[in-house]
């Protein structure tokens, strides 16, 4: 598809005159990779420079198009060039695994919301593989899951970002990983021990944060899947010109192939609701978690 970098600047703008926003996270696919190399690695920095003009965390998920062009792997913008664009100025409020940093996968602690945001990487092995490396599923168990250092973890409650982790009927690729995700997320839910010949740890007796949801994107259609008693919410941030339908009013995709919008999350951490409100087309939705 054609991508109208403009007018995603433009939406970008929109968003970041909104007030009381907390955070904000792309869901991936920001760029659209080509055969030269030059022009995927300049657009990636514009967009990105862009995102970080705003004055709260700006959290990157790793995407297909952002990095990988599919027809040849030297094309391909590497992790390190990745890594380098996106989080080269970030601050120590980014909590990285130091041992797996070029993957990229981190937390952010919004302290006066008792909100941690996670972002996850489908992408940490080569080109274009969908895997969640073993060391991202440590550092999930026993960084991203672990609160003692707050007074109350129970007032805490925990939100994921991933590009993609479970196949539809867009994408039905198999995420190496997934399904181990699930299985350490529930049993933290639960307060139940996971035990496999990855990693083994109980829960059981530990004072647990709230997971809300996982966030995805890649699939160009909403969706809300509850598996293993985790709440996947798949968010439609982009229609291709066959995806628009008849009846209903695109009238700022006159010009180009795609459209890109936006999603307002507000979490309801007392009644555990999930809202989301629509900046471009589409509906506004709300969850239960």
């Amino acid at each position: 598809a054609t991508y109208d970098y403009d007018f995603l600047l433009n939406r970008i703008n929109t968003v970041s005159a909104l007030d009381n926003m907390d955070f904000v996270v792309s869901l991936g696919d920001l760029n659209s990779a080509v055969a030269d190399k030059n022009i995927s690695y300049s657009r990636l920095k514009t967009i990105t420079d862009k995102f970080k003009r705003f004055d709260i965390p700006t959290l990157f998920v790793k995407g297909n198009h952002d990095c990988y062009f599919y027809s040849d792997p030297k094309g391909d913008i590497t992790p390190e060039e990745y890594f380098e664009v996106t989080f080269k100025d970030y601050n120590s409020s980014f909590m990285f695994n130091d041992n797996d940093r070029n993957a990229p996968y981190y937390y952010v602690d919004i302290e006066d919301k008792k909100t941690r945001v996670c972002v996850l990487n489908c992408f940490s092995a080569g080109h274009y593989e969908q895997v969640i490396n073993t060391e991202q599923l440590k550092f999930v168990t026993f960084g991203m899951l672990d609160f003692t250092s707050k007074s109350k973890p129970e007032d805490w409650t925990v939100v994921f970002f991933i590009h993609t982790l479970i196949p539809t009927k867009i994408h039905n690729e198999i995420v190496e990983g997934a399904d181990s995700l699930l299985d350490i997320l529930h049993a933290y839910k639960e307060g139940k021990k996971y035990d496999s010949n990855l990693l083994s740890v109980d829960f059981s007796n530990v004072k647990r944060a709230n997971i809300a949801a996982i966030f995805t994107g890649h699939h160009h259609f909403n969706y809300t899947i509850n598996k293993n008693g985790i709440l996947i919410i798949g968010i439609d941030t982009m229609k291709y010109s066959n995806e628009r339908g008849d009846t209903l009013n695109y009238s700022n995709y006159d010009d180009f192939e795609s459209d890109m919008s936006f999603e307002i999350l507000s979490i309801d951490t007392k009644n555990k609701i999930i809202y989301s409100t629509k900046v471009g087309n589409g509906e506004n939705r709300f969850w239960n978690y």
